[in-house]
């Protein structure tokens, strides 16, 4: 026989807030010198992702769209218009939203 009581405790787990919560961003070289970001993605996801960078303050300093196609990715954003200071990169994609922070030190 079937114990419902045994069922009642159990959570359950929603497929979009599992991948969400295995979406990792890992900057590479923090802090960063210069213009350029170096980034690491991983994530189950594959497909159009918003990438935004964000100051200390909430104004938004870059922003753009990739096409990530696989797991684990690698990403480099040149040029980047920063000052001495701490910074917040945004993944967006069609299930989770990730942040992580970085320094520059110009």
């Amino acid at each position: 026989p079937l114990d419902i009581g045994a069922l009642e405790n159990q959570d359950v787990v929603n497929v979009s807030d599992y991948l969400a919560s295995k979406t990792k961003i890992e900057i590479i070289q923090n802090p960063i010198i210069g213009n350029a970001l170096n980034f690491e993605i991983s994530s189950p996801i594959i497909g159009d992702i918003t990438i935004d960078i964000i100051d200390a303050n909430g104004k938004q300093i870059h922003s753009s769209t990739i096409y990530k196609f696989a797991e684990t990715q690698v990403h480099r954003i040149e040029n980047l218009e920063v000052n001495h200071g701490v910074y917040f990169l945004n993944i967006t994609d069609d299930i989770s939203n990730s942040t992580s922070s970085f320094i520059s030190i110009k």
